[in-house]
């Protein structure tokens, strides 16, 4: 994948860059933070409860 790439890692952040191949002037920031909280079946409802 050419078109996503990690800016930067921290513990508990990451910033990403995804730049769409068909339209080069198109550049998405995203970034995704570690709440170091426990997951729960309600983020994923296929889980079960001992999983």
């Amino acid at each position: 994948m050419n078109n996503l790439t990690r800016i930067i890692r921290l513990r508990n952040a990451e910033l990403w860059e995804y730049e769409f191949l068909d339209k080069k002037e198109i550049i998405i920031y995203f970034s995704i933070t570690d709440l170091n909280r426990k997951a729960t079946t309600h983020d994923n409802p296929l889980a079960i409860q001992e999983e």
